[in-house]
């Protein structure tokens, strides 16, 4: 009787584990791109060729095939993920204002107000606050692409002599 309990223990514990095993392959996500400091996922890349495929059906409008969109839609958001990681690092920020009046003019532009362009948004079934996000984003590279950050950056003489004091800044200078 004991022996069947043995039995019977192991037989549950290899088959709980053995399940465990298996849901722990389960993929979520992959990685396809690093950028510096930030990574881009498959999902962000399929969300982002869907978009433009939606786009492309509204406008009637031909893409390339889809190995020529899949790696040109990757390397814009390589790029987008440079600039904004530029923007993070001059400290460029939006204003929520800037945002509002943004979003107010591009909803004009479609003969709508506010509240109606987050309606049709939603009806269409996007999310206003990621529209909101997005433009942000858009805008930060906007002022990245325009050098209004490095009319905003004042480098003393101090801070090169530190700089150059360093051993990036030695490694550098070195014949």
């Amino acid at each position: 009787m004991l022996n069947v309990k043995v039995t019977w223990f192991f037989a549950v514990v290899i088959a709980v584990t053995s399940q465990l095993a298996v849901a722990q392959l389960v993929q979520l996500d992959t990685v396809v791109a690093i950028v510096d400091e930030d990574i881009i996922l498959a999902s962000e890349v399929r969300e982002r060729i869907e978009q433009i495929k939606a786009s492309a059906a509204q406008r009637n409008m031909a893409l390339p095939d889809d190995e020529t969109v899949l790696q040109e839609t990757l390397d814009r958001l390589i790029l987008e993920n440079i600039q904004l990681q530029l923007a993070e690092r001059f400290g460029v920020r939006i204003p929520d204002a800037q945002l509002d009046q943004a979003m107010a003019r591009i909803a004009a532009q479609n003969g709508l107000n506010l509240e109606q362009f987050r309606d049709a948004l939603t009806q269409s079934g996007q999310s206003y606050l990621e529209m909101r996000e997005g433009l942000r984003d858009e805008l930060a590279i906007q002022r990245v692409q325009q050098g209004s950050v490095m009319r905003d950056i004042n480098i003393t003489e101090k801070e090169i002599d530190n700089f150059m004091n360093t051993e990036e800044g030695i490694e550098l200078t070195e014949p």
